[in-house]
């Protein structure tokens, strides 16, 4: 299980939503 990696994804997700608003 690499969680590393999926929490960077969500991270990027939560930036991109961010930058959205």
């Amino acid at each position: 299980m690499n969680w590393g990696r999926e929490l960077r994804l969500a991270v990027e997700m939560v930036s991109v939503r961010i930058v959205a608003l």
